[in-house]
């Protein structure tokens, strides 16, 4: 998860002048802001690519330093452009003086994409059973294999899509949230 944080005394004094806990501007600026970040994780540190092995007719993606996306869930769960998703984590509050926003996802493998990592599965009777299955359908020995294991093990390289998207994302950030304090010192003004 990401957080996009704005913390300055002098605005924190402004607001409490105005008794202003959290003016609608800054929540829409913070939600702007993660959307933005969103956008530029799916478009620039993901990308639609799957192949078609020609030996097996297996579809697939090859590895590399973007995320695939295969099923687009993820994708979703972080960027309404992608489309709409209950797994998307995205909260506005202020706290201790800080106007705080949070994007995440609530996606199982979201963290370990993200950070990489080790992952363990073990092979239950029903997926058993579906890889005998797919052997007896495919005659590929994968299969086969697959449904004699006890687990597969496997490590998961770093795959970073929302901190960097959050990095290259900072001047947009500041530029908005600028644009959004204007409104609120201007309607404070009047």
């Amino acid at each position: 998860m990401i957080t996009v944080q704005l913390n300055d005394a002098d605005l924190q004094k402004f607001l409490r002048k105005y008794k202003v806990i959290m003016p609608e501007e800054m929540r829409i600026g913070i939600l702007n802001s993660l959307a933005q970040v969103g956008r530029i994780a799916t478009s620039k540190y993901m990308k639609r690519r799957t192949i078609i092995d020609k030996k097996t007719g297996a579809v697939g993606a090859r590895s590399g330093s973007k995320l695939n996306i295969m099923t687009g869930r993820l994708a979703r769960s972080i960027s309404q452009s992608e489309g709409v998703s209950d797994e998307m984590v995205k909260k506005v509050f202020n706290t201790g003086g800080q106007f705080v926003g949070i994007l995440g996802s609530t996606v199982p493998y979201a963290r370990i994409h993200e950070k990489g990592g080790h992952m363990s599965t073990i092979i239950t009777p029903k997926m058993r059973k579906f890889f005998w299955a797919k052997f007896y359908d495919t005659g590929e020995g994968m299969w086969k294999g697959m449904a004699l294991s006890k687990g597969i093990e496997r490590n998961v390289p770093a795959r970073p899509y929302l901190e960097p998207a959050a990095e290259d994302s900072k001047d947009w950030i500041i530029n908005h949230l600028k644009m959004q304090m204007e409104k609120v010192i201007t309607k404070a003004e009047v």
